[in-house]
């Protein structure tokens, strides 16, 4: 064999016409090959050696990714952070900024996109408020109004100081009615109903340190944007927040003594003499009233109290928002204190394959298990399923990926458990320490939970119970309870007290606004909040019968 010469591999090509080009060609060929592979494949540094030791991939997707899954997500992950440096720099044009927005706002619709950002900016906090910036100021499509929404809602639960989650939490408000309610809507939404959700949800979201800050914040931007609301779709959803952040308004007396500091000055001297005849006035009318009070409570017969005579709008209000089924948030401390806590959610977040969609987020839980946590349940308990209720699904895969992901999103400590009954899982739950979440295995791997038979599901229900000692039954899964499940229908039914959540509530009442009617209607469709309902209309006819033996005793 022959080895060829340097003069030999660039000497000129037979044909004079050619040999210029071709070398030419040879040369931008190397030099566009070095410009692909970069500098960093040159000194060992490919993609794939990247990704293995970068910090934020392998948060996300785990040690045990494929080398091809961790590969593209690096990729994305470095996209993510040029783009984010790119908006960020100081001497980019509003044009530049918007088609970064844009960008970032597709990538996160792609795999692992959103907790690819929200990993990147836990580990580079110097990204956090260019984050912010750029979702909270967007102008999504409204097909892409819940994805910014969402992250938006990240990025106040992982928040490093209140003024993130300020701006994050206005941003929420903001959007909602920009990018949401001035596009129009069906006339059907709810939009009060949507305004106490996000209010409870940003509420539960918010760190304690700056909670009353950002609230203080968000009353303030509700207020204002309320002054300039016309169409009667925003001014509901003002109006709900508002109610549910009065707690935040500026104290009324300071706001009335403002007010007649700047008025006194423009008052002549016969008109402050009318106003001191007026208010004399109306002290002797107060008087006289007062008098009439006292003779009227000293005439009244014994045994007649004026607080059970309510007004006739008290009433009606009353009324529109008593709830037909028990709430969570309506429990005394006591019935929640060192109780063990059973919460039915919605987890069906696989897909076929077993591998968890890109669009799942479970923070929807978490004002659920914060109100246990600080309301000290003794034991809290997740239970569902892994993936949808789509006819002919046989549910095979274990709630790992979900508890693994569970754990990431709600920065919440959770064990994952194979099974839902037996020994195992009693000692699993037995000797979980306080403040952690139990997630149970997949029940949907149990035929009996989406039996026909009812006995078979009710088999399932009385092993459950034989092997957990629940004293308190949560239902937050809307989803679950369109259907009759064991552990929505039965379950609900055999434990001694059984509530809706936060989110089941948001349906059936409405966050309390709906009327009986309305709530009615609601409930009918959903087997699950029907089962709520029997369980609390039993356990009322229980304690009146236990009520009227104890006083029969006694």
């Amino acid at each position: 064999m022959r080895l060829i010469g340097r003069d030999e591999v660039f000497a000129e090509h037979p044909c004079s016409v050619h040999g210029a080009l071709i070398n030419r060609a040879a040369f931008a060929g190397i030099a566009v090959f070095l410009m692909i592979i970069g500098p960093g494949t040159l000194r060992g540094q490919t993609p794939a050696g990247e990704s293995e030791k970068d910090p934020v991939v392998t948060t996300v997707l785990g040690p045990k990714a494929r080398r091809a899954d961790r590969i593209d997500a690096y990729l994305r992950r470095v996209q993510i952070e040029n783009l984010l440096k790119t908006f960020g720099d100081s001497g980019a044009t509003r044009v530049t900024r918007e088609l970064t927005r844009r960008q970032l706002i597709a990538g996160l619709q792609k795999p692992h996109g959103k907790e690819l950002l929200l990993e990147l900016i836990k580990n580079r906090k110097d990204l956090e408020a260019v984050a912010v910036t750029v979702f909270a100021e967007a102008q999504p499509e409204l097909s892409d109004v819940q994805l910014v929404r969402d992250l938006l809602f990240s990025l106040v639960v992982s928040a490093s100081t209140g003024d993130i989650a300020t701006r994050a939490a206005v941003g929420i408000i903001r959007q909602v009615q920009e990018a949401y309610l001035w596009r129009g809507v069906d006339s059907t939404v709810d939009t009060a109903g949507l305004g106490h959700a996000l209010t409870m949800r940003i509420q539960s979201s918010t760190g304690q340190h700056w909670r009353d800050g950002v609230l203080k914040k968000l009353y303030d931007e509700a207020s204002n944007r309320r002054k300039h609301a016309s169409d009667p779709s925003e001014v509901d959803f003002f109006e709900a927040i508002l109610a549910d952040l009065h707690d935040y308004a500026p104290p009324p007396s300071s706001i009335e003594e403002d007010r007649r500091g700047k008025e006194l000055p423009r008052k002549s001297g016969a008109r402050a003499i009318l106003r001191g005849v007026v208010i004399a006035g109306i002290v002797l009318l107060g008087a006289y009233g007062i008098m009439l009070l006292v003779k009227g409570l000293m005439n009244r017969p014994e045994g007649v109290s004026t607080l059970d005579k309510a007004p006739a709008s008290d009433s009606k209000t009353e009324e529109k928002c008593q709830r037909l089924v028990p709430v969570l948030t309506d429990l005394p401390p006591e019935e929640i204190e060192g109780k063990t806590v059973l919460v039915r959610a919605d987890l069906n977040f696989l897909n076929e394959w077993g591998t968890l969609m890109s669009n799942a987020s479970f923070e929807h839980l978490l004002p659920t298990l914060r109100f246990l946590q600080e309301h000290k349940a003794e034991k809290i308990i997740l239970l569902g399923t892994a993936q949808s209720a789509v006819e002919g699904v046989k549910e095979i895969f274990d709630m790992q990926r979900i508890g693994n992901a569970l754990q990431v999103q709600l920065k919440l400590s959770v064990l994952t458990l194979k099974r839902w009954t037996g020994n195992d899982v009693a000692d699993g739950v037995d000797q979980t320490p306080p403040g952690h979440i139990v997630l149970l295995g997949n029940i949907g791997a149990d035929p009996r939970e989406k039996e026909e038979n009812e006995k078979k599901r009710q088999a399932l229900v009385d092993e459950i119970l034989a092997t957990l000692k629940i004293e308190l039954y949560v239902n937050d899964a809307p989803q679950a309870s369109k259907h009759v499940y064991a552990s929505t229908s039965e379950l609900a039914r055999k434990v001694p007290k059984a509530v809706a959540g936060p989110l089941l509530d948001a349906v059936i009442s409405g966050q309390g606004m709906f009327s009986k009617k309305q709530q009615s209607s609601a409930i009918r469709k959903l087997p699950g909040a029907r089962a709520l309902l029997t369980a609390a209309i039993i356990n009322s006819r229980i304690g009146r019968v236990s009520s009227a033996r104890s006083s029969r005793i006694f």
